[in-house]
């Protein structure tokens, strides 16, 4: 694979440049282990002609159909997880802009002001002010207090931090009230410092988001009550409790310097709460991720994409079998990583506030439960040779197969590898490809994390 400015024309797999950053189209919605857009784009110019057919086995957030699309190829994704699918269609799909935003206000002047009254709080000048961020500190085990607010007065312009002394920490603490549908027990596939999803958020996070998503629910029109459901979800993360504070940034840990606390993000595959977190205003989160969602969309030109593309969701095999015998010119496989990333326990979060948490379908999750020695290393292999095989009928006679994956362990590397040969394709060559940027797992545990991905050529036998 190579470098090349014209996306149209073949290329000869030499070595592959660093990963980019994600452009706008692929920073509206969080999705994990999202592969780099011109890596992907790359590796589709050198296995498919030009208005060639790429099938996308284990699509994810959709990377590789989108950029089939801006290659003038058609891609087919398919992914069991429905909000992959989800983040995926929504970045496909064009929308109008002035639609988007009448939808927006519409939510805006339906529950804005009753979600930021959940966030009030008595400035020192008198006047009510209101919070846009509060940290909270672990004083005892899973036991938080919150310690520093930052918040916006409209009379003396004050914006804080504040830090608070322990008479007025129950003026940031919220209203101690909850939303019962969130009682839902966490997936054991992902690793959890808390039980159910509703401690994943604040009760005033709870509250407030609620506040939004039944005014999304009373939308008129379908298709923008779908897109406003796009851009809540995509703010859940960033208003939930799993957004940690960056206290030393680019200094090191003993440097005797004023400590300045600064915003985080859920960066870390697992469901556990910092010791020290954020809590982020609600709103502040949905309304700033509607201006990603347009910044996004207007990266990705309708006339580019439209038709050029679809998405299936369901179990990779079964989908296969569905699709024409022979109808693909390559496939492109980014497999799961034997459990590393527990996608369908990961997405739960999102699948329990927009009530589609049954559709989360576990039992056939490609995956390796770590704890299931090997067990699950035979069950995992085995899902790869049935997936495998029933994407190699739908590909032409030579076709093309371009495989990335990320994974320390030797036993689960011999894994993807004997089946993909069990299913019938070649190995022609791979390369390592680092990263755009250290990933947040590896600054944290540096032993636990590989650096980029390795890419894998096969030709179909």
């Amino acid at each position: 694979m190579s470098t090349i400015a014209d996306a149209t024309q073949p290329a000869t797999p030499l070595s592959p440049p660093r990963g980019e950053t994600h452009p706008p189209r692929y920073l509206m919605h969080k999705y994990w282990s999202r592969k780099a857009h011109n890596l992907v784009r790359d590796a589709l110019v050198w296995g498919c002609p030009p208005g060639g057919r790429v099938l996308d086995l284990f699509c994810g957030s959709g990377v590789a159909t989108v950029e089939a699309a801006l290659s003038g190829r058609h891609g087919v994704g398919i992914d069991l997880n429905p909000l992959a699918i989800h983040i995926a269609r929504h970045t496909l799909e064009p929308v109008d802009p002035a639609l988007l935003r009448a939808a927006f206000d519409r939510v805006s002047r339906a529950c804005r002001d009753d979600v930021l009254s959940l966030y009030a709080f008595p400035c020192a000048c008198g006047s009510t002010a209101t919070l846009s961020h509060v940290i909270w500190d672990e004083f005892y085990t899973q036991y938080y207090h919150p310690s520093q607010v930052k918040y916006n007065c409209p009379r003396c312009g004050k914006r804080g931090p504040l830090h608070l002394e322990p008479g007025r920490r129950d003026e940031a603490r919220g209203l101690g009230r909850v939303i019962p549908r969130l009682k839902v027990s966490l997936h054991a596939s992902a690793h959890q410092s808390v039980a159910t999803v509703d401690e994943l958020f604040t009760e005033r996070a709870q509250l407030a988001l609620e506040e939004i998503y039944q005014s999304i629910s009373e939308l008129p029109d379908r298709v923008m009550r779908d897109w406003m459901r796009f851009v809540f979800t995509a703010a859940l993360p960033q208003a939930s409790r799993l957004v940690f504070v960056i206290d030393h940034r680019g200094r090191s840990r003993s440097a005797p310097v004023k400590r300045k606390a600064e915003l985080g993000s859920w960066t870390i595959p697992n469901y556990w709460i910092p010791k020290r977190h954020f809590e982020v205003n609600a709103w502040q989160c949905f309304e700033q991720r509607f201006r990603k969602v347009l910044r996004g969309k207007a990266d990705l030109p309708a006339e580019r994409i439209s038709g050029s593309g679809r998405f299936v969701c369901g179990d990779a095999a079964e989908a296969c079998r569905a699709l024409p015998e022979q109808s693909f010119d390559m496939l492109f496989a980014d497999p799961p990583y034997g459990g590393a990333v527990p996608y369908l326990g990961l997405s739960l979060m999102w699948a329990v506030w927009t009530e589609e948490a049954e559709s989360l379908n576990f039992a056939r999750e490609i995956t390796m439960p770590m704890s299931n020695g090997k067990t699950g290393l035979a069950r995992f292999r085995a899902q790869l040779v049935e997936a495998f095989a029933a994407a190699r009928r739908v590909l032409k006679p030579g076709a093309a197969v371009v495989v990335t994956f990320n994974q320390k362990r030797a036993d689960v590397w011999q894994a993807l590898e004997s089946a993909l040969e069990e299913a019938g394709y070649r190995a022609e060559g791979r390369h390592h490809v680092p990263g755009a940027r250290q990933s947040a797992k590896s600054l944290l545990v540096p032993e636990g994390s590989m650096q980029g991905d390795v890419w894998m050529r096969y030709r179909v036998e």
